[in-house]
Order: C-alpha cells, then sequence, then structure tokens
C-alpha cells in the first residue's frame, strides 16, 4: 500500500469508515485515471496525489455521514469528475447511486 492510500486509511477512520483493501486499491485506481485523464481533459485544478487524496476524496467522504443508513439513496449532480458519488460509492458499496 502506497503512502497516499495509507494517509486516505488513516483519514478516513477518523471521519468514522474502516476502508478494506479492495476499497483502497479502487482508490488507487480512481487517483491514477484521475491523474492520467487531467493531463488532458483539465477534470480537477489539482494534479497532485496527495491533493487529490485530501481535497477530493476525503472532502467526498465527509458526507457519508447523512447517508449512512441501509439502502440508502443518493443522486450525484456533481462537477463531472465522479466527486462526490465515486468515492462514497467506493466506501459504501450498497450505495444507491444514480
Amino acid at each position: 500500500m502506497n503512502q497516499e492510500m495509507l494517509i486516505l486509511k488513516d483519514n478516513a477512520r477518523y471521519l468514522g469508515l474502516v476502508l478494506n483493501e479492495i476499497q483502497l486499491a479502487q482508490f488507487d485506481t480512481y487517483r491514477n485515471e484521475l491523474l492520467q485523464w487531467n493531463e488532458k481533459t483539465n477534470l480537477i485544478s489539482e494534479n497532485s496525489s496527495q491533493e487529490i487524496i485530501s481535497r477530493h476524496f476525503l472532502d467526498s467522504l465527509t458526507a457519508w455521514q447523512f447517508i449512512q443508513k441501509p439502502n440508502a439513496r443518493m443522486i450525484d449532480v456533481g462537477c463531472g469528475a465522479g466527486f462526490p458519488g465515486i468515492p462514497l460509492k467506493i466506501a459504501l458499496p450498497s450505495l444507491e447511486l444514480y
């Protein structure tokens, strides 16, 4: 597990979320895709892994406190880079995301 994913894991735990190895691997893949596509399409203003973790992933995960119930549903009308929907879906696989 790389340093960025350890930071994500520790900070998610602080928010009350426990991320497993599969979820961390999914976040790592998502981060890598964002970095690659951001060079071509400017999806996000930051282009560092640390900024993606802190500003996008962790900020998105703060919303889990409002949807932490079984069979929760959410509509993501976000900015186009998948925030907050994709991070929430990774962290909460049972979330119905529209």
